[in-house]
């Protein structure tokens, strides 16, 4: 019977260890994917006010192409 029970208390103990490996190694992955989360969430930032920078350079030349066009038209109609 204590043969049994020593053997038992090495494999709990030898499973409290594993458990214990896994938990550290969880730990890691846990703590690289905030990183990386952090990374990613900077990136599409910048991403995302570069895109807002060109949408506003596109539509300020839209519209300064618009008021030439009417501008023009307006000058034709009167001169003409």
């Amino acid at each position: 019977m204590e043969e049994a029970k020593g053997g038992l208390e090495e494999r709990v103990a030898r499973i409290e260890g594993i458990l214990s490996q896994m938990n550290e190694r969880l730990n890691h992955l846990e703590t690289e994917v905030s990183g990386l989360r952090a990374e990613f969430n900077g990136g599409l930032d910048r991403f995302e006010s570069r895109v807002e920078a060109r949408f506003n350079q596109l539509f300020y030349a839209v519209i300064t192409s618009w008021v030439t066009i009417i501008a023009a038209l307006l000058v034709a109609i009167f001169k003409g």
